[in-house]
């Protein structure tokens, strides 16, 4: 599971492109909520995308998130670190939080 981790987020990492930015809706309010920090931006990319990251949605779960390569790389680590994620021996990398059980 170990030596899977590096190779998952290399190719991960290399996939990612940022999303051009949503249109605003005419006579909108923007929102007043606080902005998101890394880790939750790109967890809530991969809840949003089936609580897995894998090569068949890897582009777009990295361009939802926004992230550069190397912030991808240090949460993802940090997620395994942390028990919040593990990397399956197929090399996906799977959630481990209150919306993937």
């Amino acid at each position: 599971m170990t030596r899977a981790l590096p190779l998952m987020l290399v190719l991960l990492a290399s996939a990612c492109t940022p999303l051009p930015p949503f249109p605003a809706t005419p006579g909108a309010a923007p929102a007043a909520a606080a902005p998101l920090t890394e880790k939750e931006r790109l967890v809530a990319a991969i809840e949003a995308n089936g609580c897995q990251l894998d090569p068949s949605n890897a582009a777009q779960v990295l361009a939802a998130s926004g992230l550069p390569d190397d912030s991808i790389v240090r949460i993802g680590k940090e997620l395994v670190d942390e028990g919040q994620a593990n990397v399956m021996t197929t090399g996906v990398f799977e959630l481990k939080t209150d919306r993937c059980i």
